[in-house]
């Protein structure tokens, strides 16, 4: 992510500020990555449901508890 600087005056003396400010590249990189972080977390909860699923149908059916890691 990158970060730019501003220069600001202060109008009330002559010193000079940098301010940190995002450009509109790194805020929607940083909007993406959250996105693509949470559609990860999405599809791995997604997948972990349908394993325990598949996993209580055999226990069902072979009247054993069986385990899918």
């Amino acid at each position: 992510m990158s970060v730019e600087f501003q220069t600001v005056e202060s109008p009330t003396d002559a010193t000079t500020i940098d301010l940190p400010i995002k450009s509109k590249k790194a805020k929607k990189t940083a909007a993406a990555s959250g996105l693509r972080l949470k559609d990860k977390l999405a599809q791995d909860t997604r997948r972990r449901i349908e394993i325990l699923h598949e996993q209580r149908q055999l226990s069902n059916r072979f009247g054993m508890e069986i385990e899918i890691d």
